[in-house]
């Protein structure tokens, strides 16, 4: 990738990444921006000397309303998140090369686009283990029958029968959730705190 803009001075650096789809993207402990950032300061490192950096996320589209986010670090900040992400990149790098199988992480963030969730084994193993509760065989590859010589697979229509229950635990814990958090009590996630943010204003109005 590249970023869309690269501002300068003595002491700052800016980088500014343009999203335009509305799923919403943080600028905070994004690893994308902390590499743009680095590429940048590597072939400017002579000519600057940079003591922060700024990343910026601009999402014109973006679902919540909260269209620019920004984080500010400095650059030794910098130095060491990138060598975090050097490592991990070493890492993968030896796993592929040594064609390493790897066990499936399932999670929300990571398995948001896949299209494969309503076939995936593990993404199910992890819901059961989210909720508490087993949905059988789900998990297997096939469960299915012979009908007039053919094989019906009714593993689709098995975690169709589950939809109704995780939607409606889904829905609670939202409701849960935002309760609390109009009570002003703090409800912690794994990538931090959550927090209210007022969304766009609809176009009724009132006569």
């Amino acid at each position: 990738g590249t970023a869309d803009v690269a501002l300068l001075s003595d002491k700052l650096l800016v980088i500014v990444d343009l999203k335009y789809g509305r799923n919403p993207v943080q600028a905070e402990d994004n690893d994308q921006l902390v590499m743009y950032a680095d590429g940048t300061w590597e072939l400017l490192y002579d000519l600057y000397a940079f003591e922060e950096v700024e990343l910026v996320i601009y999402q014109p589209r973006c679902a919540s309303g909260e269209t620019v986010k920004t984080w500010t670090i400095d650059v030794d900040a910098l130095d060491r998140w990138v060598e975090v992400l050097r490592v991990a990149a070493g890492e993968a790098w030896d796993i592929w090369h040594d064609a390493k199988p790897l066990a499936p992480t399932p999670g929300a963030k990571q398995c948001h686009w896949c299209k494969a969730k309503a076939d995936c084994g593990a993404y199910t193993a992890h819901v059961e283990q989210a909720m508490g509760v087993t949905f059988d065989d789900l998990t297997k590859e096939t469960i299915g029958e012979v009908i007039d010589g053919s094989v019906v697979d009714h593993t689709l229509g098995f975690k169709r029968d589950k939809v109704e229950m995780v939607e409606q635990w889904c829905k609670a814990v939202h409701a849960a959730t935002y309760a609390r958090l109009q009570a002003g009590e703090e409800v912690m996630g794994a990538d931090g705190p959550y927090k209210l943010i007022r969304g766009r204003e609809g176009h009724r109005k009132w006569s």
